[in-house]
């Protein structure tokens, strides 16, 4: 009876080892782009599909400069700002480690690195499936902030702040011209706006550049033009007009003959010689001295022409255009500005001069929220049955917000998302409760991918990439055949020795067993998608020996009991039971020690000890009892 349970135990073992098998050899990964995850495939090259690590395969350095211009306006006293800083710096630190770990990647090491008072992480990645993923998952950014309107007694200060502010983004986007949407998207909290320029007409952009004709017509593929002024023009209403600062990146620039004339170049062109314009529409039309008119219907541009409202016909959809209070001298410049065009394709950006609102601050501590103490959005509904974010936040955000609530009862606060205004309710009492309300115009599935955004990307500073550079591997070809090597050489020792102390039968058993070791432990590590290092093959090796440790103490007591007297069925159940407790006890040393190399979070010290915690449970698991079962099987 217990022999048939032996030969079934034997049995699940070989079908384990078969599966196992075609694990190594027919499993793949893929990473799929669309969702960022890695994918299991079926391949029929799946033994070169190991992961490899950077020591081996080398990798890729990535440099992210920590934008910390926030900090260093808000928090005046420096101590305060290095405190700030520090606590910001690891968030991100622990941010990065869960997005790289998101990737299947564990070989890997983020380390922060100061230089001319610039704060900057190196991140080195090994064994990555997508390079440009990987950029997109670990610098991705969705600020979280709370703000203010900012107060007419601080413009003056904020105007000098703003200029600052331009001139360093400016400085920043010449010395890296490739990274200007990286460098100016997702910024509209902080009143810097990119726009792209596709096709756009020289006459319809912004005032600022009423004077920069020249500028743009003498522009080569990837000059930067510096303007400053009013960017819209106020109106009768009273509405102000915005000034502020924009650097434009130029694609290309090319003139163009207008076949039709538009009413908002018409516009333009009139803004640009201080003219006035109209439109008139209907039956008639008549064309005063001073006037320059042109007709929607048959395209006909005409200055002075006649007085008599037939010289441009009539009917339904008669459209004329004109701009009045013209010289002989000046219409000849208007008509060529309104004959041709200068259409413009690049970028630009924007940094107003005056922004609407500022960051909220405590004024009795100087403390702000941002993503530090960000702990985990969820989508839900409010009391009208609309969809919102509630935003919740750990302890120490708990009490800021409440501060901050306390502070500003009776204004308004702005919860910014990634740059992009979400609300900006009326603080009607504090909020001390921990969370925060996103209301919006937010449909249930928007709700879920904005608070998926929150707790995947929120940061307490925006990162920027600054630096990639491929990483060489440390170790050539040469060193980890030397390192098999070493293995194969190791077993063949161990056969040898088991061999001449146990005989053939047990020196049999013990390298099937460790085969059988070996193969268990490469199916674990394709299945996981680990990526392997030298330190993580020299763990594998150093648990061969352990392994055969085991074997070794077993067949030792096997030997004792023979000794005594016993049969050899009785004597590996005698051998086994007064063994276990030992080979438990070393391993589970063994164990212990892994875990606490891998939690010291240094790369090579985590693959030593995650691929030895792997091994170390696989003896326990299949090469103790498997022994037991071979050696019951094969006893004669």
């Amino acid at each position: 009876m217990k022999k048939q349970w032996y030969r079934s135990l034997g049995l699940w073992y070989g079908i384990g080892f078969i599966l196992s098998l075609g694990i190594i050899f027919g499993l793949g990964k893929t990473f799929d782009e669309e969702t960022k995850t890695t994918k299991t495939t079926f391949t029929q090259h799946g033994i070169t599909e190991f992961r490899q690590g950077m020591d081996i395969a080398g990798g890729v350095k990535l440099t992210y400069k920590v934008d910390f211009s926030k900090y260093d306006q808000i928090y005046t006293i420096q101590s305060e700002r290095d405190i700030a800083k520090r606590q910001a710096i690891a968030v991100i630190l622990k941010n990065i480690d869960n997005r790289i770990s998101a990737l299947g990647v564990s070989d890997y090491s983020a380390r922060q690195q100061n230089i001319d008072n610039e704060t900057f992480l190196v991140i080195e990645i090994g064994g990555v499936h997508s390079l440009e993923s990987a950029k997109e998952i670990i610098g991705k950014t969705v600020e979280l902030e709370f703000k203010v309107p900012a107060k007419e007694s601080e413009q003056a200060a904020l105007v000098s702040e703003r200029e600052t502010m331009a001139r360093d983004l400016f400085t920043q986007i010449k010395t890296n011209p490739e990274k200007f949407v990286e460098l100016t998207q997702g910024k509209e909290g902080s009143d810097i706006f990119y726009t792209a320029l596709e096709n756009r007409d020289f006459d319809t952009l912004s005032p600022i550049y009423s004077n920069k004709k020249e500028a743009f017509l003498t522009a080569k593929p990837g000059d930067l033009i510096e303007s400053e002024g009013i960017y819209i023009n106020g109106n009768e209403n009273g509405t102000p007009a915005i000034e502020g600062y924009v650097l434009t990146r130029i694609t290309s620039v090319k003139q163009t003959e207008n076949n039709a004339i538009t009413v908002e170049k018409l516009a333009s062109v009139a803004a640009q010689f201080n003219k006035q314009f109209g439109v008139s529409t209907g039956n008639t039309h008549t064309n005063a001295t001073g006037t320059l008119s042109y007709d929607t219907t048959s395209s006909e541009l005409r200055f002075n022409s006649d007085l008599n409202a037939s010289s441009f016909g009539s009917g339904e959809g008669l459209q004329v255009l004109a701009i009045y209070n013209i010289s002989p001298e000046e219409e000849k410049a208007i008509t060529a500005a309104l004959q041709k065009s200068i259409i413009i394709n690049g970028e630009e950006v924007f940094i107003n001069k005056s922004p609407q609102w500022v960051v909220a601050v405590n004024p009795s501590t100087n403390e702000i929220l941002n993503g530090a103490f960000f702990s985990y959005a969820a989508p839900g509904v409010n009391q009208f049955g609309k969809s919102v974010i509630t935003i919740n936040f750990n302890e120490k955000g708990k009490e800021i917000f409440c501060n901050l609530t306390k502070s500003f009862v009776g204004q308004q606060m702005a919860i910014f998302v990634g740059g992009k205004l979400q609300t900006a309710p009326v603080i009607n009492e504090p909020i001390c409760g921990g969370s925060a309300q996103i209301d919006g115009e937010f449909t249930t599935e928007s709700a879920k991918e904005l608070s998926d955004s929150l707790n995947e990307g929120a940061l307490p500073a925006p990162l920027i990439l600054s630096q990639e550079e491929k990483v060489s591997p440390v170790l050539g070809e040469g060193a980890i055949n030397g390192a098999f090597l070493a293995g194969g050489i190791g077993l063949g020792l161990m056969f040898l020795f088991l061999l001449i102390f146990y005989g053939l039968r047990s020196a049999v058993i013990g390298m099937a067993v460790m085969i059988s070791f070996l193969v268990y432990s490469l199916a674990i590590f394709k299945i996981i998608d680990y990526a392997f290092s030298l330190s993580g093959i020299a763990a594998i090796i150093l648990s061969l020996a352990m392994g055969i440790d085991a074997n070794i103490i077993i067949y030792e007591r096997i030997q004792e009991e023979l000794k005594a007297g016993k049969s050899r069925s009785s004597a590996v159940d005698t051998a086994y039971a007064r063994s276990w407790l030992a080979i438990r006890d070393g391993n589970a040393t063994n164990i212990i020690v892994y875990i606490v190399l891998f939690g010291m979070g240094m790369s090579i010290f985590k693959g030593f000890g995650f691929a030895g915690l792997i091994t170390g449970l696989l003896i326990l698991v299949i090469n103790v009892p498997l022994t037991k079962v071979l050696l019951k099987l094969f006893k004669k």
